[in-house]
């Protein structure tokens, strides 16, 4: 059916005015976001047809725009930029929660969730760092590398660097594992033995190395392996 052939009240954005915005579904939020559907298909047959293909909404937000433009026919390059940037900044809301950067860190669970979220569904190697107050607090957590990281990309420099920049006393790092395996690599032993080692020469501690497979993650700290030398 022609989108302009459903009942008004039916309508996403009709629906949301007279409901609230909460009461639509996926597929008519994401539809509201389109604006317009393709050749033979209304705009919201295009938003089920998009999240029935990737898997689910979750899995939707982790595609590129290339995803966009060459599964569905009709979506080109502004609109799947467009989707793009949508789900980036829903992915920078959720791991930016100022109540939670607020806080000290008490234990490696509650860092680790925030490396959860962000890199979980990534499809490439991230590399990130939360710089951390004199204090036990959180003053900023940043990506710092990204790619296939063979650590070769991961500058030592630039990490004891920001740290100086941002006045912290201690960081824990985080990167993931796209495969999944919870597998701690020689190189993975490596490069953060190379991190402390840089990091003593300005008095900054390593509390952590934390490693992301999927949803479950790895504490260097926690298995007692963080002292390497």
């Amino acid at each position: 059916m022609a989108i302009k052939n459903h009942p008004l009240d039916e309508l996403p954005r009709e629906k949301a005015r007279n409901k609230g915005i909460d009461s639509l579904s996926d597929s008519e939020l994401l539809a509201i976001i389109l604006r317009t559907g393709t050749k033979g298909k209304s705009v919201l047959e295009l938003a089920r047809e998009m999240i029935v293909k990737a898997g689910g909404l979750n899995e939707l937000s982790s595609k590129t725009d290339g995803f966009f433009k060459n599964e569905f026919v009709g979506i080109g390059s502004d609109k799947a930029i467009t989707l793009s940037a949508l789900f980036e900044i829903a992915k920078r809301v959720q791991t930016t929660d100022k109540d939670y950067l607020s806080g000290k860190i008490s234990s490696p669970d509650l860092i680790a969730e925030h490396f959860i979220r962000y890199l979980k569904n990534e499809p490439v190697e991230k590399f990130m760092v939360a710089f951390i107050s004199a204090g036990g607090r959180i003053i900023k957590i940043e990506e710092l590398f990204s790619g296939s990281l063979d650590y070769s990309l991961v500058d030592v420099r630039q990490i004891v660097k920001k740290t100086l920049d941002h006045n912290a006393k201690s960081i824990i790092i985080s990167h993931n594992h796209p495969s999944g395996s919870p597998d701690i690599s020689p190189e993975d032993r490596r490069i953060t033995k190379k991190i402390k080692e840089a990091c003593s020469l300005f008095d900054i501690k390593l509390l952590d190395h934390i490693l992301i497979a999927g949803t479950k993650y790895v504490s260097f700290s926690h298995l007692g392996i963080l002292n390497l030398d």
